[in-house]
């Protein structure tokens, strides 16, 4: 599953930024992923993106994104920012919802039909 970070400068210089993401799925797992490094230019933005292969099949997951950069003075700052998301198999959550759809509609038909039969006895 791809996942990234989009990063703003809107300082007067040009930064070089690296990022890591750090995962935790609803059964405490965690994993971590390197996002890679770029140079964003003044006023604009950049985008930080990896491949992250440890992903949950369905759950909760707590992500902890990371960023680093170097100041005018020299230092390093990191700044972090934490969200939620849900991963959701939607193809085959629609899948299973079809079938079982499909199941009631051929019950629901059988039985009409039986029931047609027993009134023309």
């Amino acid at each position: 599953m791809e996942t990234g970070s989009i990063v703003k400068n809107s300082g007067n210089v040009p930064l070089t930024v690296a990022a890591k993401a750090y995962f935790s799925d609803f059964r405490g797992r965690d994993s971590e992923l390197d996002l890679g490094q770029v140079v964003i230019l003044h006023g604009s933005e950049g985008v930080l993106k990896g491949d992250w292969q440890e992903a949950p099949f369905f759950g909760r997951v707590r992500v902890t994104i990371v960023i680093g950069y170097f100041n005018e003075q020299g230092e390093l700052i990191n700044k972090s920012q934490q969200g939620e998301f849900w991963v959701i198999p939607w193809k085959l959550l629609a899948a299973i919802v079809g079938i079982l759809s499909s199941l009631i509609l051929l019950i629901w038909l059988s039985r009409k039909r039986y029931r047609l039969r027993l009134e023309r006895r």
